[in-house]
């Protein structure tokens, strides 16, 4: 298609799909997972590269981006997924809390550290640019920069995130950047209030905060609104954002992983998906995408039992809300 100059109410809900399955340990996985994503009703999928197979890369080739097998397998599977008709957003950066960064201690997500030894963001900008190079001719691609950003000062985060959005767009002037609420220290610093002191200002931006069930004790609208508007700690300040012209949406969001599946959790959880989309989609959201497309390893978070597509129990609710 030619360039998307806007995106309507729940037109980016999907799921999560990570390289952990469709480059590291799943090698078996072929197209047959985005078109049953496509029957599940998604209409898009996050396609996350983690920090350390980027590491990896750069360990063996001197670039993140510098392993052409990688880059083939990742062109793949961005081309299952257009085809499919999914719009694809890349979350070409995943960092996290885990694997720890090179001190062996500090998740690769604690920005000021990753950004001064594991990469810098002189790095991390050219992976975007050559991201953009790459996929800038394909209008259903959308670039998500870096994930759960943490311990990062307000200014740096400003001044990076605009150089990122501009080198994918020296390419592909029409792309869309997803933007991630941000915190100056740990998780309870994490919000959208950036956006009213350090704006990025830039055209064809879409916001994105995560949410998981398992930070509340409360599975009721009244209580996913309160976290969803208020502006104190581990709340996300996402209704100034609303009123104030920004486009919104949740590129992770599921149940919980803390919790063993059993009978109890398992209604609980189901209660707080629905009531979670169904807020989300009353306040306008674009999208959200759900973590994610994986048959174990997540406990309570996993959406499939096996790889034909079938629904686990929480991935049952999910796909109501899709």
């Amino acid at each position: 298609p030619g360039p998307i100059t806007s995106f309507g109410v729940g037109a980016l809900r999907g799921v999560v799909y990570d390289s952990d399955q469709w480059w590291a340990k799943e090698p078996g996985l072929g197209s047959e997972q985005l078109t049953y994503m496509k029957a599940w009703g998604c209409k898009a999928v996050r396609i996350n590269v983690q920090a350390y197979t980027l590491e990896a890369n750069k360990k063996a080739t001197g670039k993140a981006l510098g392993n052409e097998a990688f880059m083939a397998r990742l062109d793949t599977v961005i081309s299952w997924a257009t085809a499919a008709g999914l719009y694809v957003i890349l979350n070409g950066f995943h960092t996290s809390t885990g694997p720890a960064g090179s001190d062996g201690s500090t998740p690769n997500n604690h920005l000021d550290y990753y950004f001064t030894h594991d990469f810098s963001w002189a790095e991390w900008v050219e992976a975007w640019r050559t991201y953009g190079q790459r996929y800038g001719k394909n209008a259903r691609v959308l670039y998500e920069l870096v994930n759960e950003p943490l311990f990062v000062p307000l200014a740096t985060y400003q001044e990076q995130v605009r150089l990122a959005i501009d080198a994918i767009r020296a390419s592909a002037p029409g792309a869309w950047a997803v933007v991630q609420e941000v915190g100056t220290g740990n998780w309870e610093t994490v919000s959208f209030k950036f956006e009213q002191t350090n704006p990025i200002d830039r055209p064809n931006v879409i916001y994105s905060l995560h949410e998981y069930g398992y930070h509340y004790r409360d599975n009721s609208e009244a209580a996913i609104k309160a976290k969803f508007g208020g502006t104190g700690p581990y709340q996300h300040a996402a209704d100034w954002m609303l009123a104030n012209g920004r486009a919104l949406m949740a590129t992770e969001f599921g149940a919980g992983r803390d919790q063993a599946p059993n009978a109890a959790w398992d209604a609980w959880q189901e209660t707080w998906i629905k009531n979670w989309m169904k807020v989300m989609t009353g306040k306008g959201l674009k999208g959200y995408t759900a973590h994610r497309w994986v048959t174990g390893g997540w406990t309570a978070e996993k959406l499939l039992t096996d790889w034909k597509g079938t629904a686990s129990p929480y991935g049952a609710a999910l796909k109501t809300g899709l």
